[in-house]
């Protein structure tokens, strides 16, 4: 038969073990919500460092940010700085979407295939009728001097070019992202 001894000796552990317990649980409570709350700041960074894929067009209120496009980009709009809203890179091409500072897109591709220098005209194809398109994606306008359209549909993912009014008829070129 226990003792009464005994008895505020179990009682006291058994305080103890529950006091332990309630302060683990809170310990785990707040590392929890920590961990989440550094989480979502760490995707925050993220978002604000690299270039927006979306929403597209991004406001001209809220200022161009980001790794500016290539010089040659630069010179054939003018001159004006432009900020590299989408990147892709195919097998074949290399497309960057731009903006500048108030707002307007630019289209500048690159094909590898005839040279690793951006030339305009040769090897690189300076478009300024951009629109979005879609989530994260854009189609720029390509109309030549005898009038063939080609539109480019750039997304983060591929390269779609599409030759809606050529004679014979050529069926749209997709180009996927490569590393």
């Amino acid at each position: 038969m226990p003792t009464e001894y005994g008895r505020r000796t179990g009682r006291a552990a058994n305080r103890i073990l529950l006091a332990a317990l309630l302060l683990a649980l809170a310990g785990a409570g707040v590392g929890y919500g920590l961990g989440t709350a550094a989480a979502h700041a760490d995707r925050a960074r993220a978002t604000r460092n690299s270039p927006p894929a979306s929403p597209p067009g991004p406001s001209p209120a809220a200022g161009p940010t980001g790794p500016h496009c290539p010089a040659a980009t630069e010179q054939a709009a003018g001159g004006k700085p432009l900020y590299q809203l989408l990147y892709l890179n195919t097998a074949n091409s290399e497309v960057w979407i731009c903006q500048d500072a108030a707002g307007r897109l630019y289209y500048q591709g690159h094909s590898k295939d005839l040279g690793a220098d951006l030339v305009q005209g040769t090897t690189a194809l300076f478009l300024s009728d951009v629109v979005p398109e879609g989530t994260g994606g854009y189609v720029a306008t390509n109309t030549d001097t005898g009038g063939r359209i080609t539109r480019y549909h750039v997304t983060p993912r591929r390269l779609i070019k599409e030759f809606p009014n050529h004679t014979p008829p050529t069926p749209a070129i997709t180009e996927d992202s490569v590393p």
